[in-house]
């Protein structure tokens, strides 16, 4: 399996958040890891980003950044997913 790319994760995000759980941003990265991810290796889950961020943390985020866009709501640190 490789590390997904942002628009991969899209399904898996909106998997987690389909029943309404609300969830803090760093608790949906971590549900989606162990639930869709947790195949990758040790070596995957600690690659890093330019910047020193994980990289498949990275890519969840910008998941979350471009559904946000059209989905979902953040309303004060947690998210949710809305039919709006």
């Amino acid at each position: 399996m490789e590390i997904p790319k942002f628009d991969e994760t899209f399904i898996p995000i909106l998997e987690i958040l389909k029943d309404g759980k609300v969830l803090r941003s760093r608790e949906l990265i971590e549900e989606v890891k162990t639930r869709f991810y947790s195949d990758l290796s040790d070596e995957q889950l600690k690659k890093e980003t330019k910047s020193g961020d994980l990289l498949i943390d990275n890519r969840i985020a910008w998941g979350k950044s471009y559904l946000k866009k059209r989905r979902l709501h953040y309303i004060s640190a947690t998210w949710i997913c809305s039919n709006y």
